[in-house]
């Protein structure tokens, strides 16, 4: 990669912002559905109750 001052960088490596994203989502879900399963179990308590 050439900077703009004409310097040469080799073996410039980028971070792999889809897999992080990817990632990110994948828990945010899953703490989601831990979530909901609380609050399925708190209504059904209250609805036995």
């Amino acid at each position: 990669r050439q900077l703009p001052d004409g310097t040469m960088v080799e073996g410039v490596l980028s971070p792999d912002t889809y897999g992080v994203a990817a990632a990110l989502h994948h828990e945010a879900i899953l703490v989601l559905m831990n979530e909901l399963s609380e609050l399925r179990e708190e209504v059904n308590a209250l609805k036995s109750e």
